[in-house]
């Protein structure tokens, strides 16, 4: 399997991967800081460039939770004959509510006050993580996402422990090129090709984890030159505005196993890279990233989202709320699930080189 380590034994989590959880929600960040609180159209090209970028940050989110999930089932596969499920989804669940039901609390008790616009339906639908089944307002809209990450993680893992991993990585395999061919249609809405581009991105994700042709085959293309190719091709609906439509076609086509590429090729140059100051940088920021990912929108979102005070004048108050929501709850909620599903069976002889990042 190839789930052998992105970290060593006693490292807590892995720096080159949190780096680039800090990179994913800089561009989403990035993006509604300047499209809302810029006043840029949707229409314009700055507009199309800015929703390219905020995109390829949840993309790259989700390629990782697909590596991360996929690098844990095999892993305690490996160790105890099968995943233990239970255990895997109170863990998840530590991980993802908690710090998700204080947000829908307190953006509820603001629609409540008349402060924002957050319809009841709206609230429920993200609650129940449907808003990648359809159009939530503004303030949870970006739960689209989750949404579609709790979908995966409830399917995969049953998935994998009936077929014991081994229909995983064809299933991969089918749902990744499914993914990749049908997002670009153009008669698809907006919703469907979200849907079909993000689960393709786990599906990349997960296969990278569970095969091992395949994370060969990308460690050995992971010469630098080839990276930043892969870099900049996804870069290309970010960078180009004027539509040119073989390549257009063709990075689309290819995006999620750039993504996957992207993410996971530099972990080879893991020594050069750890010392880095802006790897650093982007990896403490990654550690907040779901909380900061969370109550963004709340914080960045068009004029007509406020009914009181505009709080996307001071866009930068949104790390109170993220640095408190990931001290009080998401920390101590992830160390819970850590307590309530711990293990003392001993791992078998050689397990030290099959350490994932269970922060994930």
């Amino acid at each position: 399997m190839a789930y052998i380590s992105t970290v060593r034994r006693g490292q807590p989590r892995d720096c080159i991967l949190d780096a680039w959880r800090g990179i994913a929600v800089s561009l989403v960040v990035g993006y509604h800081a300047v499209r809302f609180t810029g006043g840029v159209s949707g229409t314009s090209p700055l507009g199309h460039s800015l929703h390219a970028m905020g995109a390829l940050g949840v993309q790259i989110f989700l390629a990782i939770s697909g590596y991360l999930i996929t690098a844990h089932l095999a892993r305690e596969q490996h160790e105890l004959g099968r995943p233990r499920l239970s255990a895997f989804y109170l863990r998840r669940a530590c991980r993802i509510l908690p710090a998700f039901l204080i947000f829908l609390l307190a953006v509820g008790t603001l629609a409540l006050l008349g402060a924002i616009a957050l319809d009841v339906r709206s609230w429920f639908t993200a609650l129940l993580f449907g808003c990648n089944l359809t159009r939530c307002d503004f303030v949870v809209g970006h739960t689209w996402s989750l949404a579609v990450e709790e979908q995966y993680y409830l399917v995969w893992p049953l998935v994998w422990s009936l077929a014991s991993g081994r229909f995983a990585i064809p299933l991969a395999i089918v749902v990744a090129l499914a993914g990749a061919v049908i997002a670009p249609t153009q008669s698809l809405t907006a919703i469907a090709a979200n849907n079909y581009a993000a689960f393709a991105c786990l599906a990349c994700g997960s296969l990278y984890a569970a095969s091992d042709r395949t994370h060969r085959l990308l460690q050995t293309l992971a010469r630098p030159e080839l990276i930043v190719i892969a870099v900049l091709a996804l870069l290309l609906p970010v960078l180009v505005t004027r539509n040119i439509p073989v390549a257009s076609t063709l990075e689309r086509l290819l995006h999620p196993a750039l993504v996957t590429f992207a993410v996971f090729a530099p972990l080879r140059y893991r020594r050069h890279l750890e010392s880095r100051a802006l790897v650093t940088v982007f990896a403490r920021v990654g550690l907040v990233s779901y909380s900061i990912y969370l109550w963004q929108q709340l914080f960045l979102a068009p004029g007509e989202t406020y009914h009181g005070v505009a709080l996307a004048h001071w866009p930068l108050l949104l790390t109170i709320p993220a640095l408190l929501s990931f001290a009080l709850i998401e920390q101590p909620a992830i160390a819970l699930g850590r307590r309530l599903t711990a293990t003392t069976r001993p791992p078998r002889a050689g397990d030290g080189a099959l350490e994932t990042s269970s922060a994930a």
